[in-house]
């Protein structure tokens, strides 16, 4: 199974953070610790974050670096699974675990 990184999906996802904590590039860029050209880099996906920028980016965003990846890594075989299209699908699947929990437990009691 081939993974790609999807460059793009993960800047998005880092500048929709950054924006919901009303944080410039230049403030985000500061408390990363790295330059405000790399970070503008990365918002658009043309350049790529090592794995100790990712902590320090997710770690500056108040988040995880599993929620700025979620939508940037496609597996060959599943291709889109987990992308932001397929979140109502996702949640469908959840309600019907949820559901069939819930009955199993029911009739167990």
């Amino acid at each position: 199974m081939q993974e790609i990184m999807d460059y793009i999906a993960f800047g998005k996802r880092i500048r929709a953070r950054r924006k919901e904590l009303r944080l410039t590039q230049a403030q985000l860029a500061k408390m990363s610790d790295i330059s405000l050209a790399f970070i503008g880099h990365i918002e658009r996906g043309g350049r790529k974050a090592s794995i100790e920028t990712l902590l320090h980016i997710a770690s500056s965003l108040e988040t995880t670096p599993d929620a700025l990846l979620c939508d940037s890594i496609v597996t060959k075989d599943h291709a889109g699974l987990f992308a932001a299209d397929n979140a109502e699908l996702l949640v469908k699947i959840q309600k019907m675990i949820d559901e069939h929990i819930d009955k199993y437990w029911s009739m167990t009691k």
